[in-house]
């Protein structure tokens, strides 16, 4: 409709320069119509803009631009302008968007919408009129950008779009290893820091040992808890190839590709001894009721008592004050009464709660019947004291002229002392 109004004008003025040859409208005014670029002189007796177009036929939309104000009255030499609104696809540093525009050229729609920068790239050409047909737009305004590759980093204005068309732009080349951050399909924005980094995929081949493996053997011949090399062991070897990625020439990774043994290991051989010694024959103690024969402090003694308790404590504790003297009241280091000796190392070395004397430190226990006995437990009766350290011996402090002592405890138990077990 809108093109065949602009084709009517042309043939009504040719028709009115024919036939109208001497006649003449009272009250003309002579103007120029200018429809989408297109002037055309006219001589009409319309009064205002909105008669003018009515009277042929041009019917102004929406989106459509007409100078001066329809209501405007007509005057001799007033040009009458009309512009028709067409709807184009406009895309600005990758954002598309549809918009009626006026523009009679790519130029002009660029200035209805602000966009003057000299520096701006637009396709198509801004001397490019807008058909009825319309035309798509597009435009890349300058961004400030930095790439960081091969080691250097560059600031740089530029117009492309993307991150893909600025790297080409640049002569930029990747292969398919590289890695571009932020991807290639983003759009350019002020401020972008483009990192390119080089991706190598390497193969290395390097020889690692082969830790030999042990194997233990019984030797019934050979002592409990020692052993003794029968084979040495060798380490072996093998080659592995590993896949290594390169990013910017550093290790970021490595993949196992393939091993192979060049040189198997030498399993170790050790022989576990199983013998066990004979145990070491108790020392003779007499257990008669004779005091003279029935108490010792010979060295062999206590170090039977020390074998027969590995790693108690007390015993041994025990042990070492045979030999020293008794004195009446002194609870050692050098010196003990019966109970002073108990009380020298419950009390005083291991903490015990007990009392200071004989019967009461008996009493202060746990009653324990002889058939149950052990290391540790004290033997005693309303006036002395002792321990009893296993192999039927007991540690007491005996008299001022024995000392500390190491007697039978059956004789003890044949004069009918008890027997405790203190903590």
């Amino acid at each position: 409709m809108k093109n065949s109004a602009i084709a009517w004008i042309a043939g009504a003025i040719a028709f009115a320069s024919l036939a109208g040859i001497g006649a003449t409208s009272a009250a003309t005014t002579d103007v120029t119509l200018v429809v989408n670029g297109q002037p055309t002189a006219l001589r009409t007796n319309s009064g205002t803009v909105t008669s003018l177009l009515s009277s042929h036929d041009i019917t102004v939309g929406a989106h459509d631009a007409v100078s001066p104000a329809p209501s405007t009255h007509l005057s001799d030499g007033m040009t009458v302008t009309v512009l028709y609104g067409r709807q184009l696809d406009v895309t600005i540093d990758g954002n598309s968007q549809e918009l009626w525009t006026v523009g009679t050229t790519v130029g002009g729609v660029l200035d209805d919408l602000g966009l003057t920068d000299p520096g701006l790239t637009v396709t198509p050409d801004p001397s490019t009129p807008i058909t009825g047909d319309g035309v798509a737009i597009v435009v890349n305004t300058p961004k400030l950008v930095s790439i960081t590759a091969d080691g250097q980093t560059t600031s740089l204005q530029t117009t492309s779009g993307t991150v893909g068309s600025l790297l080409a732009a640049r002569g930029v080349t990747l292969d398919s290893n590289d890695r571009v951050s932020p991807d290639l399909a983003t759009p350019l924005v002020d401020g972008l820091n483009i990192v390119v980094q080089r991706v190598t995929t390497t193969q290395e081949t390097v020889t690692v040992p082969v830790p030999f493996t042990t194997q233990q053997v019984v030797n019934a011949s050979l002592a409990k808890g020692k052993t003794q090399i029968q084979t040495q062991g060798v380490n072996g070897s093998k080659n592995q190839t590993w896949s290594v990625t390169m990013v910017d020439g550093d290790e970021e990774s490595r993949t196992l590709v393939s091993e192979t043994v060049t040189k198997q290991p030498v399993t170790q051989v050790e022989q576990v001894g199983t013998k066990v010694a004979a145990p070491r024959p108790a020392p003779t103690v007499n257990t008669g009721n004779s005091a003279a024969t029935n108490n010792t402090n010979s060295s062999s003694v206590v170090a039977y008592i020390r074998s027969i308790n590995p790693g108690n404590a007390i015993i041994n504790l025990f042990a070492s004050q045979v030999g020293k003297a008794y004195v009446y009241g002194a609870t050692g280091p050098n010196a003990f009464d019966c109970s002073g000796l108990i009380y020298y190392v419950y009390h005083n070395n291991f903490g015990y709660n007990i009392p200071r004397t004989a019967y009461a430190q008996g009493q202060s226990g746990t009653q324990i019947a002889w058939a149950n006995i052990q290391p540790g437990d004290v033997i005693y009766s309303t006036g002395h004291i002792g321990v009893y350290v296993g192999g039927g011996l007991m540690i007491h402090a005996a008299t001022p002229g024995q000392g500390v002592i190491v007697s039978s405890a059956a004789a003890y138990q044949a004069r009918g002392y008890h027997v405790a077990r203190l903590g």
